[in-house]
């Protein structure tokens, strides 16, 4: 998984996943980089602007939650360390600040207008091909953001484009360089290499007892055992109190004057509409508008000028059908001059914040209240399934003081029998283990693992029953004994240093053969290993059969016959490898001309990277950056 990663760090696979996460930052959890006003509470400062622990914590969660996302899971405990996403997520921040720092010097920095765009242009806010404020609030809200902190991260957002775009204004890229490019990923190349593994160093590699221990103090959060609990758990089912529950006519009708707004369907039109967006030119869209309008007058049909002239893409494809919709589900102005007209009608040129919108009215379901006799089995229902509720809660409740007074798992269990209710003991169990009741459902396993020892919840409502849980015993997370996981540490360790030395034979080998020493005789003395690669070029992505990232070593295709030695040693798993060019086809040019406009637009997103590492670096140079490692 790691080796994954590394292969395609710098390759368009990785930008991509760092540009959603960066995406996900600023559109779905937006923080400001500056938060409490106690320098304490910083993870960095720029130029005097602290960067909260809040931002940082939000951010390094997130990255986490889209690594685990991507491996479903299938993460281990030291992932996140060798990626080092922690460095990773102060470094975004701190770029961030840096570059909306010198915006703010240049005076550089987004328009409502902007903002209000790129909302709009965001599908996920649309309904039916058309931006709709309940879609909008209702997102934000699933997400845990207000409009105020989402529209703040869409300017940041902008403001950060215009300023990168305007750093690299400049950077061009030429036919030849592409060519360059295109040569380079096309010659096919096979290589010999020596292989010195690990292994051959383990016997000898030793640890001291103080490296042990040095290695379990820096890494123990490793090696911690989570939290245990074993808990006394009772519990009623709600169906049971329900069993023979009667309502009577004048309580079903009670219920429904009480309720009636639940039963009344609001007043709703299907409408068809034809959008002329006015973001580029707003003269030349109204006169469109108007033109669309005056033929639809001579009779022209509405559905097939939607289809063709709406800027909706969603509506156009169904003849600028939007389909049913209510009070409140449209901006104001087009909601306005559709529940003004009548069946058939169509409207005259509305204006919203979208553009020019032609309106056609096709139906119109007015307000309706369902009867009392269509609702009254799901009312009856309702009343049975509450006070079934009710009389459950009422007899568990009587439960909550009796284990409280009760001191022994025997006085717990006869105290839940005399209640009428069911109970059970887990035995020791952690958050992980998935066969136990308390954890297989949320409700209760928040309950139960919040509690500490002699805890007690209140009543937990889950789907079917009501529960009460009491800890018998509760055991904190804590590290487990150096003597338990010393043997681990000792063999990662020896491992480590086997790695070591195994780099250090490799790199002492390629000296020797670069002076003249005889690659295969030197390899079969020393008693490593050869071996042969098969043909290949950099489109391969790592060199086949030992799966060494190309992305990083793409130098290798520079070998020549003159300098057939790679300039180090690679490491791979346990093992180093040392490389010679065997042989070597120079690409041919003739294929370049089909695929010119691919590399040229490569190339140009490869010097504008490069550009752009540069100018982050140039402002960060120039900035005062503290961080503090110690909170990270």
């Amino acid at each position: 998984m790691l080796d994954f990663l590394r292969q395609k760090r710098r390759s368009s696979v990785i930008v991509v996943i760092f540009a959603a996460i960066i995406l996900v930052f600023i559109f779905w959890g937006s923080y400001s980089p500056q938060g409490d006003n106690a320098s304490s509470n910083y993870v960095a400062e720029v130029d005097g602007v602290g960067i909260s622990a809040n931002a940082y914590n939000e951010l390094y969660r997130r990255q986490t939650e889209y690594y685990r996302n991507i491996f479903k899971g299938k993460v281990s405990e030291d992932f996140f360390d060798k990626l080092d996403l922690r460095k990773q997520a102060v470094n975004m921040l701190v770029e961030k600040t840096v570059i909306l720092n010198a915006a703010e010097k240049e005076g550089v920095k987004a328009s409502k207008a902007e903002v209000q765009d790129r909302i709009a242009a965001i599908p996920a806010f649309r309904k039916d091909g058309v931006f709709n404020k309940d879609v909008y609030f209702s997102l934000l809200s699933q997400n845990r953001l207000t409009p105020g902190e989402f529209e703040q991260g869409l300017r940041e957002d902008i403001t950060i484009e215009k300023m990168r775009n305007n750093a690299l204004k400049d950077v061009s890229v030429s036919e030849a360089e592409a060519k360059e490019m295109y040569l380079k990923e096309n010659r096919q190349i096979s290589l010999d290499y020596v292989e010195v593994q690990a292994s051959k160093f383990l016997g000898s590699a030793a640890v001291k007892d103080e490296e042990i221990s040095a290695y379990y103090g820096k890494n123990i959060e490793r090696f911690m055992l989570p939290a245990k609990i074993n808990a006394f758990y009772a519990y009623m089912g709600k169906e049971v109190f329900a069993k023979g529950i009667k309502v009577t006519d004048a309580e079903l009708k009670a219920r429904y004057e009480r309720d009636m707004d639940e039963f009344r369907e609001p007043r709703k039109i299907k409408a068809a509409h034809i959008l002329v967006s006015h973001k580029d030119d707003k003269d030349k869209a109204k006169k469109k508008a108007e033109e669309l309008l005056g033929r639809i007058k001579k009779g022209e049909d509405f559905s097939s000028l939607a289809s063709k002239y709406s800027d909706d893409p969603g509506s156009a494809k169904k003849g600028g059908d939007l389909g049913y919709f209510s009070i409140g589900m449209m901006v104001k102005p087009f909601e306005n001059a559709a529940v003004a007209l009548k069946k058939g009608e169509t409207s005259g040129i509305v204006e919203t914040e979208y553009g020019y919108h032609i309106i056609r009215v096709d139906d119109i379901k007015e307000e309706k209240l369902t009867s009392f006799n269509d609702v009254r089995a799901r009312l009856q229902s309702r009343i049975v399934f509450e006070r079934g509720e009710a009389a459950a809660r009422e007899k568990i409740s009587s439960l909550d003081a009796a284990l409280r007074a009760a001191s022994t798992v025997d006085e717990f269990k006869n105290a839940a029998k005399k209640s009428g209710a069911m109970s059970a003991v887990t035995g020791l169990i952690s958050e992980t283990d998935a066969s136990s009741e308390l954890v297989k459902d949320e409700r209760l396993k928040d309950a139960a693992f919040v509690l500490g020892a002699n805890g007690i919840s209140g009543i937990v409502d889950t789907q079917g029953r009501l529960y009460i849980i009491k800890i018998i015993e509760r055991q904190d997370e804590h590290p487990a004994p150096l003597q338990a996981v010393k043997k681990f540490i000792e063999d990662v360790l020896k491992r480590e240093k086997a790695v070591e030395e195994a780099e250090a034979a490799a790199k002492g080998f390629l000296d020797k053969v670069k002076a003249g020493g005889d690659f295969a005789g030197l390899a079969k003395k020393e008693g490593y290993k050869t071996g042969k690669t098969e043909s290949f070029s950099m489109a391969k992505g790592s060199i086949p059969g030992i799966n060494v990232s190309l992305a990083e070593n793409g130098a290798i295709f520079d070998l020549t016959k003159t300098h057939p030695y790679y300039g180090m040693p690679l490491t791979q798993g346990e093992s180093s490898y040392v490389f010679r060019l065997r042989d070597s086809k120079e690409a041919a040019l003739k294929g370049f001309e089909d695929k010119k406009a691919e590399f040229m637009a490569r190339k140009l997103d490869e010097k504008k990277a490069a550009a752009t590492k540069v100018w982050l670096e140039g402002l960060k140079a120039k900035a005062s950056i503290v961080v503090h490692e110690e909170l990270l």
